[in-house]
């Protein structure tokens, strides 16, 4: 099935405003986690080069506390980093369910508002039905909740992307 480019911004919108399905707290918790993932790879490179620049300067007979400020920073970056992932997977788990949740409820809804069961035994109705349905089949399969989701990683990867870019200016500009 070919879709168009304003067709697939189109999905894409509806699939990240399904995230209102999760509920506010878990929304907002799961973008603030995917803006501080996102940040981690800049804050990462911006701290090892502070530590790289440190040892330069203990290196030459400074003081030895001026590199372990730094690899105290680059250390607790890393550690924030891990800890984010480790909470931010099962919390994404959650909304997905949820999202999926509300899409077989509604689902549910339209399919018992149907004023008889003929229209429903239809061949190509049962194949709308379960193709709409959010239990995969396959692997290939996909559900609301996990597109939901996968939008607001998309986002994050933007995010991380053009923070990582900032950060290579910064140091290297004749990179980007």
């Amino acid at each position: 099935m070919e879709v168009s480019g304003i067709d697939a911004v189109r999905i894409r919108f509806n699939l990240f405003f399904r995230l209102r399905a999760a509920g506010p707290a878990l929304v907002t918790v799961l973008v603030a986690l995917t803006v501080l993932a996102s940040l981690v790879p800049a804050a990462t490179a911006v701290a090892f080069a502070a530590l790289v620049g440190r040892v330069e300067i203990v290196a030459n007979g400074g003081f030895g506390w001026v590199a372990v400020a730094a690899l105290v920073a680059y250390v607790v970056i890393v550690l924030v980093g891990h800890a984010v992932e480790t909470v931010r997977e099962p919390l994404l788990f959650l909304a997905e369910s949820r999202i999926n949740g509300d899409h077989r409820e509604e689902l549910a809804r339209l399919v018992s508002a149907s004023a008889t069961i003929g229209e429903l035994e239809r061949a190509e109705v049962q194949a709308l039905i379960r193709q709409s349905r959010a239990d995969p089949e396959h692997f290939m399969d996909g559900t609301p909740g996990r597109g939901a989701t996968a939008q607001l990683a998309r986002l994050g990867q933007v995010l991380g992307l053009v923070s990582s870019a900032a950060v290579l200016v910064a140091y290297a500009w004749w990179l980007v």
